[in-house]
């Protein structure tokens, strides 16, 4: 008899650490925290699984102590459209949250899957100064049935979420013929096997939202930044050069020397340079050196793009440079005078003394 006890007070206590008992998830439910639903409403969501998906939302919300001092709960719904259906902390009372969470009030989109723009949200102005609490955890729950319109950008949009300390638990519902796992993974807060839930379909949610909400609220606030993250990719899935920090850049070149036909190529290659990567010229002051003599205050032989962030101003600086007459060669003086001064700054003062026949 003692021995059938002792048992069963074991298998309960295991319950309560795996999270797999509302009671156990009950004992954490007062633990402050900001947590942040992303909901997919795309087309391939039938409205009878839009509901369930709703009703699990609901279920989850209904087991944290929501009030504005502990638990602040909010909604978004992501298709086409990102909707914040629920602001962060708009509603602090767990009676009105729960209210909100039916498919009435939950517009059904059905369009795409554009999870990227849903994550962009989270870090852009849901979990900012203002409107997020310093101290507590900042969690987003990620509920999606598919892979997204744009991958690449997917995993950019969730680096940058995570890189702000915000924690990420992601559910992927469907198989592995219609959700991607690495993108779950890229989407998920590491460990991944912590942090990541792949489900067969939506009746597999209440099997796991005891366990989810245990986890969301014994989640620590994240105090360490982020790993960096990797390379910038454009649409195409192909790497991006975007600097990390401000850069001062400058083409030089001697188009008496050169001539016009080789000139016209290195406008040309400056152009594409640009319009390949536009990312660049938003960090990038841009100088052009054409050519000029020293102390010479004609500028028609000079040319300047300065912090230009728009392929327009590029090409009309680049055309207006195809047009200058050229002049000596400043190939030295431009090696010269790309040596930094005291300071930092290119004031007028160094360039008067080191001959600087552009002033930038």
């Amino acid at each position: 008899m003692d021995s059938h006890i002792l048992l069963v007070c074991i298998l309960h206590l295991l319950k309560y650490v795996d999270g797999s008992s509302d009671s156990g998830i009950e004992a954490c439910g007062g633990k402050a925290a900001d947590i942040m639903f992303v909901l997919d409403t795309s087309g391939s969501i039938i409205y009878g699984d839009f509901k369930k998906e709703i009703n699990f939302t609901r279920d989850v919300v209904s087991i944290f102590d929501v009030n504005s001092n502990r638990t602040r709960v909010g909604v978004i719904n992501f298709s086409t459209k990102v909707i914040e259906e629920i602001g962060l902390g708009e509603i602090t009372n767990k009676e009105e949250v729960l209210a909100r969470l039916s498919p009435n009030n939950i517009l059904y989109q059905g369009g795409g899957t554009h999870t990227a723009n849903a994550l962009h949200r989270l870090w852009d102005r849901v979990f900012v100064p203002g409107v997020m609490r310093p101290g507590v955890s900042h969690i987003a729950i990620v509920l999606t049935d598919g892979m997204s319109y744009n991958m690449a950008r997917t995993k950019q949009e969730a680096m940058e979420v995570k890189r702000r300390g915000i924690t990420v638990f992601v559910i992927g519902i469907g198989g592995n013929e219609s959700v991607d796992t690495q993108e779950l993974r890229d989407i998920a807060s590491e460990p991944t096997e912590n942090y990541m839930f792949q489900i067969r379909n939506f009746d597999a949610l209440n099997s796991i939202k005891a366990k989810l909400a245990y986890k969301a609220c014994k989640q620590a606030p994240v105090t360490t930044p982020a790993p960096t993250p990797p390379p910038v990719m454009n649409d195409s899935g192909d790497r991006v050069c975007v600097p990390r920090s401000p850069v001062n850049m400058v083409f030089g070149f001697d188009i008496s020397a050169i001539g016009t036909e080789n000139t016209n190529f290195i406008l040309e290659f400056i152009h594409n340079l640009f319009a390949e990567f536009s990312q660049m010229s938003q960090r990038m002051t841009v100088s052009v050196i054409s050519g000029s003599r020293c102390g010479h205050t004609d500028r028609r032989g000079e040319a300047l793009i300065d912090n230009v962030h728009s392929m327009d101003e590029i090409d009309r600086q680049l055309n207006f440079l195809s047009a200058t007459e050229p002049f000596n060669s400043t190939m030295k003086k431009m090696r010269l005078n790309l040596r930094k001064p005291p300071g930092g700054k290119w004031g007028s003062s160094f360039w008067t003394k080191n001959c600087n026949p552009l002033n930038f």
